[in-house]
């Protein structure tokens, strides 16, 4: 049995793997050497399945054959079709291979099969939702899973660093699809949730569909006859939009402006091939999002009065999540909340190295301990709180002690 254990981010947008042996945290990186990997599922006509960035990307030119955000609908019965293939899959069939990915990135570079795993949950998800993503692990091959809250893993993630304790914090996990928000006491050397608020279906995606609604399809319709509204046609730009969307959303996170050049999206009605340079500011962004970094912070705000506690108790805002690099995202969290962000753990990753070192102090079902001892030798027993933000530990113990 190995040491390591092992947390998984199952996100909306992108996924991760860490493992923690209880000293060092390390996240792995996939073939495309990132350190996450898109949450996404493309399927031949040959049936090969692709996971991770080769089947994101083909979702503007094969999206009957792509299927993305299928996190939003777990535990619910839907499923998505492949023509290409003819196969059909269900949210939790498609969250498995995202795992087996993830699980074949560890086998590569260690070797190790991942057989047991936390898994990260949103704190919004129910009980049927939970329930999905266990049968997603062990469709993944996973035996020995522990489900964990999203904002709990965060805040494991930076409990374990010195000074952690005795605070009040606000997590703020603002990822693709959804976001949470709990407020988290870590007093008495423990982490114990007081509140927490989330929306299963708000996250940086709704803010693309917003650029796209409002910003760049406006801009389109003052030079072309676009195609109607619902038609195969009409589909297809909003996803090629999208893409050029979310591609200026996180460009306007460094720089104040930004060209969104249009090609390659289709014709008008006329015929005429769709084609235009749109100027973004980063003003503009901020203006389309509003209604959305409103909403979040609304959320917020209802967990830290729901926790009994006001703004000013916060020693920190963790925040979790890549639109949470947003500028005006950060601005407004500072400004409603008035307590000190805190992102010196990576927001793309946190998650996942939470729930790695959480592995690491869990009783695992399957672990065993060898009785086999030579004659004169002793069985020790300790026990000491295997993770913790301090540099010594307590143990007691006890000793089984044979004779010669």
């Amino acid at each position: 049995m190995s040491d390591y254990r092992f947390g998984i981010d199952l996100g909306t947008t992108n996924s991760a793997v860490a493992r923690s042996n209880g000293v060092e945290i390390r996240s792995y990186q996939n073939n495309d050497q990132m350190n996450v990997t898109p949450s996404a599922v493309r399927i031949l006509k040959s049936g090969r399945l692709f996971v991770g960035r080769k089947a994101h990307n083909a979702v503007v030119d094969d999206p009957e054959n792509v299927a993305t955000e299928f996190k939003r609908l777990m535990g619910q019965k839907v499923s998505k079709s492949f023509p290409a293939s003819g196969r059909v899959m269900s949210p939790e069939g498609l969250s498995a291979e995202v795992l087996k990915s993830l699980k074949e990135d560890v086998r590569r570079q260690t070797g190790e099969e991942v057989r047991q795993a936390v898994i990260t949950v949103p704190a919004a998800f129910v009980t049927l939702q939970c329930e999905a993503t266990s049968r997603a692990a062990n469709l993944a091959g996973i035996d020995d899973t522990y489900l964990l809250q999203e904002p709990i893993a965060a805040s494991v993630a930076y409990g374990v660093q010195p000074g952690a304790w005795g605070q009040h914090w606000l997590i703020f996990d603002l990822g693709g699809g959804t976001l949470d928000t709990a407020v988290v006491s870590t007093r008495n050397g423990r982490l114990t949730v007081l509140e927490h608020k989330g929306d299963n279906f708000l996250g940086g995606k709704d803010m693309d569909r917003l650029l796209v609604e409002r910003l760049l399809l406006p801009a389109l319709e003052g030079q072309f006859e676009l195609p109607d509204t619902g038609s195969h046609e009409r589909v297809s730009l909003l996803r090629r939009l999208l893409t050029r969307a979310e591609e200026a959303k996180i460009d306007l996170s460094s720089s104040e402006q930004v060209v969104v050049t249009i090609v390659d999206v289709g014709t008008d009605r006329c015929g005429k091939q769709i084609e235009a340079e749109i100027l973004l500011r980063r003003a503009d962004l901020e203006r389309v999002i509003d209604p959305l970094v409103r909403a979040c912070l609304q959320l917020a705000r209802d967990a830290v009065s729901g926790a009994r506690v006001s703004c000013s108790d916060l020693d920190r805002v963790l925040l979790v999540g890549g639109p949470t690099q947003i500028p005006y995202v950060r601005a407004a969290l500072a400004d409603s909340l008035g307590a000190k962000l805190d992102f010196s753990i990576d927001p793309m990753t946190v998650v996942a190295c939470g729930a790695a070192v959480f592995a690491a102090s869990v009783e695992w079902a399957n672990s065993t301990i060898s009785e086999s001892r030579s004659v004169g030798e002793a069985n020790l027993k300790l026990g000491y709180h295997r993770v913790s933000s301090g540099s010594t530990a307590l143990c007691r113990g006890s000793a089984d002690i044979r004779r010669w």
